[in-house]
């Protein structure tokens, strides 16, 4: 779903030959997340109960993707904020 219209957007974005460039960059970000994120939610989900607690041992987990994500959007509005004054300015 969300994958397939990353080109889409980074072509209509950045142009066409740029587009290669900023793809590679952007999974090259996600890469900490793809590595990192499965064993730390692997680790919560254990360490509240496993599987046989029910979906009590999967908040955890749920309320740290949910903490990073937020983290992620405050440090986009701080860098766009730094470089604009007006965050909501249209690219």
């Amino acid at each position: 779903g969300m994958f397939s219209l990353f080109p889409g957007t980074l072509a209509s974005v950045f142009g066409s030959r740029d587009l290669g460039r900023a793809f590679s960059l952007i999974v090259f970000f996600w890469m900490p997340g793809y590595f990192l994120g499965s064993p730390i939610a692997g680790y919560l989900n254990q360490a509240y109960g496993g599987p046989d607690a029910g979906l009590e041992a999967y908040r955890p987990a749920i309320f740290y993707s949910g903490a990073l994500s937020l983290a992620s959007a405050a440090c986009f509005v701080a860098v766009r904020a730094i470089q604009d004054r007006s965050v909501f300015k249209k690219l």
